[in-house]
């Protein structure tokens, strides 16, 4: 199923918007079609991929609401454009 950009602009308005125990569990269902998504990128561009998300999972993990959304809008959602 490929990703669409209106679920991670989603997450990240909920973000914004204080609303985190819905933006986790709509990331959760991203994070299972990101995966797919992923492995139909060439590996060269796959590799791209890696920073973005691991600061989208340290701003995660430390609760920096503003930096996931950040990180989903400005880096996650141009290379899922670029991948294309």
């Amino acid at each position: 199923m490929p990703l669409a950009a209106t679920e991670i602009e989603q997450v990240a308005r909920l973000l914004i918007q204080g609303n985190i125990g819905d933006a986790n569990s709509c990331w959760n269902s991203i994070l299972l079609s990101l995966s797919a998504t992923l492995q139909a990128v060439p590996k060269t561009k796959q590799v791209l991929f890696l920073p973005a998300l691991r600061q989208i999972l340290a701003c995660q993990q430390s609760e920096d609401w503003i930096g996931m959304a950040d990180g989903l809008r400005y880096e996650l959602l141009p290379l899922l454009t670029d991948a294309r």
